[in-house]
């Protein structure tokens, strides 16, 4: 971490980073998006959210440094910027670069929307050609994707980035239903949303989706079963009985003849 501070759901205390360490992490990464490049992708995404090693350097609740890394915002990005700038010099300048952001970690003592929407600023200028905003840390004290907290309820994030830039900008986070994703959209909230739990229930969401047939859609019902797997894989879900288990279960294919089935009970 950028500094040695527990947390209420740390299960041990962190030690802080060295500069030595902090520039193989950066060497690191312009390594990722070489070989991403080169096996053939056509582009790569920065995750500086959700409480993970950059984010950590962002906050200044998680970031107590008194080096060139800690301190003011631009000292806060430093981590994030020179790894964006190694990425570019090892990847190329004419590949596509993306950054996934918290709108803001939704903990006391750390950064907000407006924070947020200044390092969108930075990161356009730094030459990001997309932004993903979600909500909050992992150890956020606060519901952010449970079955009580509206869908689209933290769209205004991305909402306050998308004034503060001209690239593009995506919202996620507690966004399920495609009804809601094309409110956010058709709102001006965002140029798009993405999901994930949503195509865990349904990865045929998308298909069905532009297809018109919204009723096929097998919703998520968020109840998280897939996130508390994740440490662990496989990540089953509650309504899909294939993810985890494809290689258990055939994908479905149109029957050769169509039947007429009557299902008796439950």
């Amino acid at each position: 971490t950028p500094f040695r501070i527990g947390g209420p759901l740390e299960p041990t205390m962190p030690r802080a980073l060295s500069i030595d360490e902090i520039h193989r992490i950066v060497e690191a990464y312009g390594d990722g998006a070489r070989r991403a490049r080169e096996a053939g992708f056509d582009a790569v995404e920065v995750i500086a959210s959700v409480g993970y090693i950059i984010t950590q350097f962002l906050s200044p609740l998680t970031n107590k440094r008194t080096d060139e890394y800690g301190g003011s915002l631009e000292n806060r990005m430093r981590f994030l910027l020179e790894i964006i700038e190694n990425m570019k010099r090892k990847a190329g300048d004419d590949f596509t670069y993306t950054c996934r952001l918290s709108g803001s970690d939704l903990l006391q003592g750390g950064y907000s929307v407006e924070d947020t929407a200044r390092m969108a600023q930075v990161l356009e200028k730094a030459g990001i050609h997309e932004i993903d905003v979600m909500s909050g840390w992992h150890n956020a004290l606060i519901p952010i994707i449970q079955t009580d907290v509206p869908q689209g309820r933290w769209a205004y994030m991305a909402e306050a980035v998308k004034k503060a830039v001209s690239i593009p900008v995506a919202a996620g986070t507690q966004i399920q239903d495609v009804h809601i994703a094309e409110r956010v959209v058709a709102e001006g909230k965002a140029d798009m949303v993405y999901m994930a739990r949503a195509l865990l229930a349904d990865p045929e969401l998308p298909n069905k989706a532009r297809e018109g047939r919204l009723a096929d859609i097998r919703p998520c019902m968020n109840c998280c079963r897939c996130i508390e797997a994740s440490d662990a894989p496989p990540v089953y879900c509650s309504v899909n009985a294939r993810q985890g288990r494809e290689h258990e279960y055939p994908a479905e294919t149109p029957a050769a003849q169509s039947k007429r089935v009557l299902v008796i009970g439950g």
